[in-house]
């Protein structure tokens, strides 16, 4: 059993003289009169075992322990207490037989603790006594007057000093060790959905990137595979094509030689009948023909004169009917925007009627929400709650407030007490001083300048140190911003060289630039020459299209030179733009007429790119006459076809009138301008890195040098320490004994007076601080108090349906704004398309009138020509008929020598034609040669695959289709299928983290669960039993009275506290507070008692327990503690005869009151 065997006291309070008490084994009572320092016993008891509260103590604080001399005495310099415990049966986890617990005061207030003289920590020191079930704070240590605290504690605490009794505070323990790895676990799980949640939005996009990277892969191969099958075919079809032309050549020359021969022979036969025809001709002019060749020749061209008009007149009639069927088409679609416009119009007046209804009924639900407000004199409820959030928020932050105000008051009184107490030996040193600088002058200034230098190398030490946590984390805050600035480069590098990546799966384009540096003049290509804001990169790059791609070179020679290079080398087609061939036509006078008209236009495509001047007629002949303009409405209205426009969207508009759009994803484009914002963004952020880096570099610099500083004046310091330690101790003087003088007494006062003044104004700030709060808590009751009364009044509905009227109302009102917007954005565009239309139809009207002008001329020249070419063929049959025979045989000779060179001229042409064909042959045999020869060789890099069996067109519309696919995926990143495998196997791990803890989860709670049975069982059943010895106890020393224990909250025991019930006389049960003293103390006695009777205490020290007791209840205490003590130590102290008379070890304590100091006699009783 652990027992306290002797008690020893040295200085401390009025034991000023080492005192050692001897205690027995049971029942021990300390008397002596009042003021003779019997309690004191029981502080030290208190104070040895580690009670932190001086004033639990009857002192100010733990300086006021330490003996004081009295009026006469010597004041000691520490207090010492120490307690001896019978470690037999090794219940201490202490191999000796006995444990002895000492205490330490300085009188500076300072303790030691220390376990058979081995210095321990307090913490060390009770984890010592825990082992033996000793608390200092126990309940079987009741000091004087504090009885009746049993009764007057709170229900919580009577309740806990079971819990301590039923030795379940292991289960809380394990049951907070538990809630803790509870919250860590469901922090990590916290955490970990995060970053699965993070990696889950990173998976789905990468997963994206994968899925087209695959399909990109797979379109790709297919595309080889198709590209090699139409090879092969094109190779077999050009071998064939070669074949055939070969054979031709032959024939073709045999062919000629033919035709050849029967030219010659048809000479020879027009020659003849030349000559007889001229033999003729000589015979009618003798007859006078010559005035009839005049006359067919004015007839022919007059019948010529004939066919021409006819021919106009035709196509006049033609036009005239177009312009008709123009009229008739426009004048119906003019008639239908008309009617569309009427339409609108009624629309719109409907729509703004209702605009009007519903503005109307908002003001009029406005008025009637504060006409509510006003008759309840009371904001809206929203306004309140957030009111009453905003008091709460205002009340949290005084409250911290109070909390840091009352830190800094304890902070100012522990200052105050440490200063006092330096200010009350300041004397005696000074005189110290004094009487030691008379004979060792010179050691006491040496002494002074090692200390002045001390000070000044600690407080340069001190700077140092600062100055080196100051840099340390700047480090640390550089160190990680220079990280994320390089991850945001590498961002930022990836995202500019996406371009450069999509230049480079066109070989020929990578080739050509690849040239670059050998080749002067080759410049790159125009989306590499080119930038532009982010804001027109999507419009400029689809106004650009598939010239994005085309290589800019100095001139035709440089461009000519590539294109050999690339025919040479077998590396496919690439454009080029020559700058000294290039031509721009700019924007045509119509064009510019329609557009000044318009709002909505951004500019010419050429004044938004930036590019060096030098390529100007380049980006000249890329954009032409583009305008980049807001939306497709905007085209419409500056009229399809007058010029060619790309919208900020990405809408083309061609002015052929070929418009494309849709939805255009930037990531999708082909090929894309640099983007200037990207460029300017990397720029400065290279110039952030290389800051940054120079400035960590400085950095680490300066902290290698203070380090190296430090170190030395580390050195120095321990140097100078410890030879003034040395100086002082061959004069016997004390750290503080040098600084001891007038100047610092005076210094100290003012200090001590400061810090009054502090702790005053300190305690002013918390009275106000508080009533503010006070304030604060009644403006809150006065808000509950108006949500109350709305409540009550039954008019929250009242006020959340106006709320609610209102709101719909404006969402109504939103939407028919937009539709009046919507309906003025449509006439806009219809009244444009009338107002085009009656252009157009006073421009056909116009048109028309000038068509029947000229037909009408054109029809009566036509009446006069047939008058003349009738009479002049009049005349010419006459004159035939006289000289019929002669011209018919001569028109014979003519017709022979017509038909001879015709079909002359046609043998000729057709050797000539024959000619070409064979020289086209021959060139088309060259040229196929050629070209078989580069199919083969295009061929190679297709290696081991096997052509399709599908015909040219099937392959061809598969290969448009792929390259479509190929198109709507743009800009793929191949890397991402490696990167998803990677992603995929880090976020599998997370989910089976997640899972895992989540197990974990499970079994804590589990844990939890089964401890809190655990303790909740264990608990009820100490209830149970020190209730049942409560209610015996109480009887015995109460006989006409009862007593027992209740719980708050019998479910829930521990969410509820501890009752004492007590009936005296067989009256009704009467409050505990209504009891006399001696009342309370038989019931706290009775507790303590049923506590020892479940789980008894080793020892037991009261201190005048029995002051409120009679002596009939005295006596029955003296019988119960003298049978208690078989079982436990008791040291009591007492005044009753009745007690003394039981005791077994009797301790009389008396006092010199001239030095204060208390002295024991021990007596140990004989039964």
């Amino acid at each position: 059993m652990t027992k306290i065997k002797r008690l020893i006291m040295h200085g401390f309070k009025t034991f000023g003289k080492r005192t050692v008490l001897e205690f027995g084994d049971t029942f021990n009572t300390i008397i002596g009169p009042n003021g003779s320092g019997k309690s004191n016993v029981i502080d030290a008891v208190c104070f040895v075992l580690g009670r932190s509260s001086a004033k639990s103590m009857r002192a100010e604080n733990l300086s006021a322990l330490v003996y004081n001399g009295g009026k006469k005495g010597k004041a000691a310099k520490e207090a010492e207490v120490s307690i001896v415990f019978d470690n037999s049966d090794k219940i201490f986890p202490v191999e000796a037989d006995e444990v002895k617990v000492s205490r330490f005061v300085k009188s500076a207030g300072n303790s030691v603790y220390k376990v058979n003289d081995k210095t321990k920590t307090r913490q060390e020191m009770l984890t010592i006594l825990s082992a033996a079930r000793i608390d200092p704070d126990g309940y079987n240590i009741v000091l004087q007057d504090d009885i009746s605290s049993f009764i007057s504690m709170s229900s919580i605490n009577k309740r806990m000093i079971l819990e301590e009794a039923a030795g379940i505070s292991v289960y809380r323990e394990r049951k907070e060790k538990a809630e803790q790895e509870l919250l860590n676990v469901e922090q990590r799980t916290k955490d970990a959905q995060i970053i699965l949640e993070e990696r889950k939005q990173y998976m789905d996009e990468l997963r994206k990137d994968r899925e087209e990277a695959l399909k990109f892969k797979e379109v790709s191969s297919e595309m080889e595979r198709l590209k090699f099958s139409l090879l092969h075919k094109e190779k077999e079809k050009k071998s064939a094509e070669l074949s055939q032309a070969s054979g031709k050549v032959a024939e073709s020359e045999e062919n000629i030689h033919k035709k050849n021969e029967e030219i010659k022979s048809l000479k020879e036969k027009t020659a003849k009948n030349k000559e007889h025809i001229k033999e003729i001709t000589k015979t009618i002019e003798d007859k006078g023909e010559k005035e009839q060749v005049e006359m067919n020749r004015e007839l022919e061209q007059k019948r010529i004169e004939m066919a021409t008009l006819v021919s106009e007149q035709n196509n006049f009639n033609e036009q005239l009917r177009t312009i008709a069927s123009k009229e008739e088409n426009v004048a119906a679609s003019l008639k239908d925007l008309q009617a569309n416009i009427k339409s609108l119009e009624e629309k719109k007046k409907e729509v703004s009627g209702l605009l009007e209804r519903e503005k109307s009924n908002r003001e009029k639900v406005e008025a009637d929400i504060k006409r509510f407000n006003d008759k309840l004199n009371l904001g809206s409820l929203d306004e309140i709650n957030k009111e009453i959030e905003s008091i709460d928020a205002e009340a949290e932050g005084k409250s911290q407030e109070i909390q840091s105000l009352r830190e800094k008051q304890q902070s100012f009184i522990r200052e105050k007490d440490r200063l006092e107490m330096e200010l009350d030996g300041i004397d005696s040193r000074i005189s110290k001083m004094k009487q030691v600088e008379k004979q060792h002058k010179e050691e006491i200034e040496e002494i002074k300048k090692l200390k002045e230098e001390f000070k000044k190398d600690t407080m340069e030490l001190a700077g140092l140190l600062n100055e080196d946590s100051m840099i340390a984390n700047k480090l640390i805050k550089l160190r990680k911003k220079l990280v994320e600035l390089k991850e945001k480069e590498v961002k930022l590098n990836i995202k500019d060289r996406e371009r450069e990546e999509m230049l480079s799966r066109n070989i020929a384009i990578k080739k050509v630039l690849e040239l670059k540096q050998q080749k002067p003049g080759i410049y790159g290509t125009v989306s590499e020459l080119g930038s532009a804001s982010k804001e027109h990169e999507l419009a400029l790059s689809i106004a650009a299209g598939s010239r994005m791609n085309q290589i800019v070179v100095e001139n035709d020679e440089i461009a000519a030179e590539c294109i050999r290079f690339l025919k040479e080398n077998k590396l496919g087609t690439a454009s080029f733009i020559p700058l000294n061939k290039i031509k721009f036509h700019g924007i045509s006078q119509h064009a510019k007429e329609a557009v000044a008209k318009v709002h909505g236009i951004v500019g010419p495509a050429i004044n938004l790119i930036k590019f060096d001047s030098r390529y100007r007629k380049a980006f000249e002949y890329v954009f032409g006459a583009t305008l980049v303009i807001d939306n497709i409405d905007t085209a419409r209205k500056i009229g399809i076809g007058n010029v060619r426009m790309v919208t900020l969207d990405g809408d083309l508009a061609e002015v052929s009138g070929v418009m494309f759009g849709g939805h255009v994803s930037k990531g999708k484009v082909a090929a894309r301008f640099k983007d200037e914002n990207v460029r300017n963004e990397l720029s400065e952020l290279i110039q952030e890195i290389n800051e940054t880096s120079g400035l960590i570099n400085s950095m680490e610099g300066r902290k290698s040098e203070i380090g190296e500083k430090i170190d030395l004046l580390r050195a120095k310091k321990a140097e100078l320490e410890g030879e003034i330690i040395k100086r002082e101790k061959s004069l016997y003087l004390q750290d503080s004994d040098l600084s001891a003088s007038a100047e610092e007494k005076e210094r100290i006062g003012r200090e001590v007076r400061n810090l009054d003044e502090m702790i005053a104004n300190n305690q002013a700030a918390i009275s106000s601080l508080l009533k503010e709060i006070t304030d604060l808590k009644g403006k809150k009751q006065l808000l509950r108090d108006k949500l109350s009364e709305i409540s009550d009044l039954s008019k929250l509905a009242e006020l959340r349906a106006y709320e609610e009227s209102k709101k719909g109302i404006n969402e109504r009102v939103s939407g028919l704004e937009g539709e009046i917007s919507r309906i003025d954005t449509k006439l806009e565009v219809l009244q444009h398309d009338k107002e085009s239309s009656e252009s157009v139809l006073k421009d056909l009207d116009k048109q028309k009138g000038e068509f029947e002008k000229k037909l009408k001329e054109v029809q009566l020249r036509v009446k006069a020509l047939k008058e003349e070419i009738s009479e002049k063929e009049n005349v010419v049959k006459k004159f035939y008929s006289e000289f019929k025979e002669l011209f018919e045989k001569r028109n014979k000779l003519e017709n022979e020598i017509q038909d001879y060179e015709n079909k002359a001229s046609q043998l000729d042409n057709d050797a000539r034609e024959i000619e070409r064909a064979i020289s086209n042959i021959r060139y088309k045999e060259a040229q196929l040669k050629t070209e078989i020869d580069a199919l083969g060789e295009e061929m190679k890099q297709f290696k081991e695959l096997e052509p399709i069996s599908l015909s040219e067109r099937q392959i061809k519309a598969r290969l448009a289709e792929l390259e479509q696919i190929i198109a709507s995926i743009g800009a793929v990143n191949m890397r991402a299928i490696e990167v998803f495998e990677q992603a995929e196997k880090e976020f599998n791990d997370l989910v089976d983290r997640i899972a895992k803890l989540s197990k974990e989860r499970e079994d804590v709670l589990g844990l939890i669960s089964e401890i809190e049975s655990k303790r909740k069982d264990k608990f009820i059943k100490t209830f149970e039993s020190i209730n049942n010895s409560f209610q015996a106890i109480f009887q015995k020393l109460a006989p006409k009275g009862e007593a027992f224990l209740e719980m708050e909250n019998p479910a829930e025991p521990f969410e509820g506290g501890l009752k004492i019930k007590v009936r005296l006389n067989k009256s009704r049960f009467i409050e505990l507070r209504s009891l006399s003293g001696g009342e309370k103390t038989l019931t706290s006695l009775s507790f303590i008692f049923a506590l020892q009777d479940y789980e008894p205490s080793t020892f037991y020290v009261f201190d005048e327990v029995d002051s409120a007791l009679d002596k009939v209840n005295s006596k029955e205490l003296a019988g119960w503690i003298k049978e208690y003590s078989k079982k436990a130590q008791y040291v009591v102290i007492s005044h009753n005869d009745e007690v003394l008379s039981d005791a077994d070890f009797l301790y009389g304590v008396s006092m010199d009151k001239e030095v204060n100091l208390s002295k024991i006699i021990s007596l140990k009783v004989e039964g």
